[in-house]
């Protein structure tokens, strides 16, 4: 029985036309699940950061006033990132879709590099793009960043189309050291998106130094260096690189690279990034799968494509990078693997089809089919969950209508800045779910009070609800210094500035 079903499976994971008819599936799925998708946590505080590029032309945010003088100018963030997001908002206003379009654009991007990589390395062969659409469309973190602010899948796709430079797929024809060049500028740039971009401008230069291409190396980390300086451009304008030091040394975000113990702390939990979930262990074995199939192909003396040697050797080198330069280990990071675990097994699924190892035959075709399956029911899932959620510039218009007054200040939940930031100076509640990172002291309901009579608050805006960014105290007293309660209607608890 066990025999037949692996024998299905084999067939089914190579068969032309169901590689066609999954790879259309797992992409339409895929796409409905654009539809409907609430804003996360990152969206709100990268999109007011945007809405001030595009309003101001200041990069600076007024959800989390008071802390690290983000409200004057916030010097460590997705700076790249926020200005294209910027493009968006300046077109359609703060809303969710101003926010989701880089994404998308990051998604596509992303799949087209993939895509061109593998017809230069196979040209010709429509099953191994087949593979490929298949493993990005039915990947839960694809698609869950896919239609996200944040810019781990454009650092994948510097990260990959500096890599296909580097290894002569892409520009095969140009001097190396223009070549290395390129690359380098494009490694350059991912810290611009994030500063964890500086793993991918390590990697490339490892990649290098491996392969002992020493004049290519120093020319691809001369242009990396200086393309990623553009980073401190605005402090060095705004003379103010002691206020960019003091962000980097208390921002959550670096927190795990400030000291030894927490670097430390961050190495030993790097399997977070990798075995997270089901999505991360996918990219996990799309990558340590066909590395360990084809060391057994050439010890059998069967040709393997180059290109192959080259997938590992880089993403070898990004893995020892991640382990120095990572400063928290989130599972997003996998992400910057993806391409590369989906070229390596895009490559070893079309070696295969012709091969007579039967073995390796039926364990692609499982991995593929169980990616596949996968894949589909999380979509579904996603699209049902996106189908129950609120729309939340809806609920933000029934917030405001329970306001009397338009253009005063608010403290309310961060997504509160989706349609209503035009009428109101937000600042957001999330600031305050957390300790404070100087001092280390916990917030409660005196403390915010007292910041917001400090900063002229008119209204605070607390919704009961359960969540890593939401502050919600275990009471809700009828005054609390100035401010009185005047709105109890679960989930929504408001305050009002009274008298003294």
């Amino acid at each position: 029985m066990a025999e037949r079903l692996l024998a299905a499976i084999e067939s089914l994971g190579f068969r032309p036309r169901c590689l066609r008819v999954a790879c259309g599936v797992a992409l339409l799925l895929a796409i409905a699940t654009l539809f409907g998708r609430p804003p996360a946590f990152d969206d709100a505080w990268f999109g007011d950061q945007a809405y001030f590029v595009a309003t101001e032309g200041r990069l600076r945010s007024e959800l989390f006033r008071g802390m690290l003088g983000w409200e004057e100018w916030v010097y460590i963030t997705q700076k790249a990132g926020v200005l294209l997001t910027a493009v968006f908002v300046r077109i359609l206003g703060l809303t969710p879709l101003a926010v989701h379009l880089p994404g998308l654009i990051y998604a596509t991007l992303c799949g087209t590099l993939v895509v061109v990589y593998l017809r230069r390395v196979r040209p010709g062969d429509r099953g191994t793009l087949l593979v490929a659409g298949i493993l990005l469309a039915a990947n839960p973190s694809v698609v869950a960043f896919a239609f996200l602010v944040r810019p781990e899948l454009m650092l994948a796709s510097l990260a990959f189309a500096s890599y296909a430079l580097l290894d002569a797929v892409f520009c095969r024809d140009w001097p190396i050291a223009r070549r290395a060049a390129l690359a380098g500028a494009l490694a350059g740039a991912s810290p611009l998106f994030h500063l964890n971009g500086s793993m991918i401008m390590a990697a490339g230069g490892l990649f290098l130094l491996v392969r002992r291409q020493w004049l290519p190396a120093a020319v691809y980390s001369v242009t990396a260096l200086g393309v990623a300086l553009l980073y401190v451009v605005d402090a060095l304008v705004r003379g103010d690189l002691g206020q960019m030091v003091t962000q980097f040394r208390f921002d959550p975000a670096t927190a795990g690279s400030t000291s030894l113990s927490a670097k430390l702390a961050t190495v030993g939990d790097v399997g977070n990034v990798f075995f997270h979930s089901p999505a991360e262990i996918a990219i996990s074995v799309m990558l340590l799968f066909p590395a360990l199939a084809f060391s057994r192909l050439r010890r059998r003396e069967i040709p393997t494509p180059r290109e192959a040697r080259g997938l590992v050797t880089y993403s070898a080198a990004l893995l020892l990078s991640l382990l120095v330069l990572l400063n928290r280990p989130a599972h997003m990071y996998a992400l910057l693997f993806c391409p590369f675990g989906v070229a390596l097994f895009s490559l070893l699924h079309g070696q295969l089809r012709a091969a007579t190892a039967v073995g390796l035959r039926r364990t692609s075709a499982l991995i593929l089919c169980t990616c596949l399956v996968f894949g589909i029911s999380h979509s579904i899932a996603r699209i049902v969950r996106n189908a129950e959620a609120r729309d939340e510039m809806q609920w933000n218009a029934y917030v405001a209508s329970l306001l009397p007054k338009k253009h005063v200040a608010v403290i309310a939940p961060l997504a509160f800045v989706f349609g209503q930031i035009d009428d109101y100076r937000i600042m957001g509640l999330a600031k305050y779910a957390h300790p404070d990172r100087v001092s280390g002291s916990q917030w409660d309901m005196s403390t915010l009070m007292a910041d917001a009579a400090r900063w002229d608050v008119e209204y605070v805006v607390f919704e009961r609800r359960r969540g890593h960014h939401n502050f919600d105290p275990p009471e809700y007293p009828v005054r609390v210094g100035q401010y009185e309660r005047f709105v109890d209607r679960p989930p929504l608890t408001i305050y009002r500035r009274g008298s003294p």
